[in-house]
């Protein structure tokens, strides 16, 4: 960790988690997602060498790759190769995948590997029930994929606006000078290379380097994203163009983080 001497905000020297979409595919459109109201479902996948570029990358990286994205990753036609690549012997980081389980029973030696695993069901209970028949070690959710709007709240993860591109949910402006931890904690990877701060920014418009060219972990220690944090963790979303837009409140989680990065304390 470092201290910043005139916020005394503390920063990560890596990210805690590095998110991966490996593919712009997915074969839900979920009542709660931007795909239901217009969002392409994109078939496009991440080259498997891009792909191995990242992983060596990472040859210093402690923390968690997740496997996951907008997309559902185990689609991708070479999933088992990028798994086998992830999961190299002298890897120092830990592994997520979370899935809609669509592919469990046919890939299920290559879902093994992960060391944590998360199947969502969006089907029915009953599918979520045979799942975990398939996968006992994993941690099995079931959300109803056509409840209505007023139900959102219900689900495990807390549904927004998805800064402002999901016509579903209203923007609430209350959130706008809410600090934010997301990038303070983590860092995503888009299918095609690009490096984004967050996975509401579904149309991609901040970008902040490619991991074709870079190194994910320098982009996470470069001056730009060292000042997004700040400008969040101070509340300033309006910094942003997305985030100004986003209407993600603080769960429990992100109100310990930041009193953990701030020592301020959220009520």
């Amino acid at each position: 960790m470092e201290q910043d001497e005139k916020t005394g905000f503390s920063f990560m020297n890596q990210p805690g988690l590095i998110n991966i979409d490996v593919t712009g595919l997915c074969n839900k459109t979920c009542n709660y997602c931007p795909r239901s109201s217009g969002y392409p479902n994109q078939k496009e996948y991440m080259d498997w060498e891009l792909f191995r570029k990242f992983v060596l990358d990472l040859e210093k990286y402690t923390g968690m790759v997740d496997f996951t994205g907008r997309g559902e990753n185990s689609l991708h036609p070479e999933f088992g190769l990028l798994v086998k690549l992830l999961h190299h012997p002298a890897r120092k980081y830990k592994t997520r995948i979370i899935t809609n389980g669509y592919k469990l029973k046919q890939r299920l030696h290559y879902f093994e590997e992960f060391d944590v695993i998360i199947v969502n069901s969006y089907d029915s209970e009953e599918k979520m029930e045979e799942r975990k028949k398939i996968l006992p070690r994993a941690t099995h959710r079931y959300w109803n994929q056509n409840m209505k709007p007023e139900e959102w709240g219900e689900t495990p993860i807390q549904v927004s606006n998805r800064s402002d591109i999901f016509n579903r949910i209203a923007t609430d402006t209350s959130e706008i000078d809410s600090p934010c931890t997301f990038p303070s904690v983590k860092i995503w990877v888009h299918w095609d290379g690009t490096i984004q701060k967050c996975c509401n920014d579904w149309t991609n418009t901040e970008i902040y380097g490619n991991i074709k060219t870079e190194n994910i972990l320098d982009v996470w220690k470069s001056k730009r994203f060292r000042e997004l944090q700040t400008q969040l963790l101070a509340g300033n979303r309006r910094y942003s163009k997305t985030c100004s837009m986003c209407n993600r409140g603080l769960d429990k989680t992100d109100k310990k983080r930041l009193k953990w990065l701030t020592k301020k304390q959220i009520v």
